[in-house]
């Protein structure tokens, strides 16, 4: 914590990490998409880290620099990352349509971002800077829930047959920022309705593990897939007060030893694809370990537990 709050203050009253059209145009002409992701991936990593600092001690200073990265990504004009957008196919442009925004990882990533945030900090945030929470949810609904809602031809609920890791990563930040966001009386309608397409596309995701919970894309994919799975269904489990528990899932216990069943010791596990046969050690095992205590599986939360490392904390940047 000592060292992220650190961090935090010596970036305060530099310049924000600014994507750039160009950037986001260009992966249209040479396929390039690293240089608006990694601007918009500093953007959102700077705006969590002053989040932390800001709750560890909530200064007029520490909230200021929340509210500056904030408003800079409620004023971008796209969540989406511009790889994924279908801009060009549906309008013929090279930049994102404001009017027709693309649900993808990116945009799921950030409203789910902004509502863990608003979890943390809203109060303090509104109390002083009255309209922020306001602003968080008008870009929440026109950006997410309307075209979650709206339109159902997203490839990656997989009504096609094919579904794969972005099904549960979309489906948890939607369901995570419904829950947080559509918290007024008037919203019940909306916040049931997405909650109810959320545990369909979740349940669609589930329903395609194999019996053995086997990834077919493999290790490196099992964290941004199977494991976001049974990160959301866990946020529902405790939304739900228990009433939709899949802890009991067959599938989703085989799933969670998948990670172990798959190393071959030391750093090196079997990966297939694109995936590393020596993977970055630094994973969010502790999504693993509590996952693995869910459903009990005392070898999986062991495997996990063996990553931490003494005298460190459960998770870091």
């Amino acid at each position: 914590l000592d060292a992220v709050a650190e961090r935090a203050d010596a970036e305060r009253g530099t310049p924000w990490p600014q994507p750039r059209a160009s950037a986001a145009a260009r992966v249209h002409d040479d396929g390039d998409r690293d240089g608006w992701e990694q601007d918009a991936f500093a953007r959102t990593r700077r705006l969590s880290r002053a989040a932390v600092a800001a709750a560890a001690s909530p200064d007029d200073d520490r909230l200021a620099e929340v509210l500056d990265g904030l408003w800079l990504v409620c004023e971008q004009s796209s969540w989406c990352w511009p790889a994924h957008d279908d801009v060009l196919a549906r309008h013929g442009a090279v930049l994102a349509d404001v009017d027709d925004p693309f649900l993808d990882l990116g945009a799921g990533e950030v409203v789910g971002q902004l509502a863990w945030l608003d979890h943390l900090l809203g109060d303090l945030l509104d109390a002083r800077y009255p309209g922020t929470r306001a602003r968080i949810r008008r870009e929440a609904r026109l950006r997410v829930f309307a075209p979650f809602v709206e339109r159902r031809d997203w490839h990656w609920i997989g009504l096609d047959g094919d579904v794969h890791n972005w099904n549960p990563w979309i489906h948890g930040n939607v369901l995570v920022a419904a829950l947080r966001l559509l918290d007024a009386p008037e919203d019940a309608g909306l916040r049931t309705q997405i909650v109810a397409l959320c545990v369909e596309g979740l349940d669609r995701y589930v329903t395609s593990l194999p019996a053995d919970g086997a990834i077919d894309e493999g290790y490196a994919y099992w964290w941004n897939g199977a494991c976001r799975a049974l990160e959301a269904l866990d946020v529902l489990r405790h939304a739900t007060g228990g009433a939709i528990d899949a802890g009991t899932v067959s599938a989703l216990r085989e799933t969670t030893a998948f990670p172990h069943r798959m190393h071959l010791g030391g750093p090196w596990y079997l990966n297939v694809a694109d995936g590393q046969a020596k993977p970055p050690a630094a994973q969010p095992w502790h999504a693993l370990h509590r996952a693995a205590r869910w459903v009990g599986d005392a070898e999986a939360a062991a495997h996990a537990a063996a990553h931490r490392l003494p005298g460190s904390p459960a998770a870091d940047e």
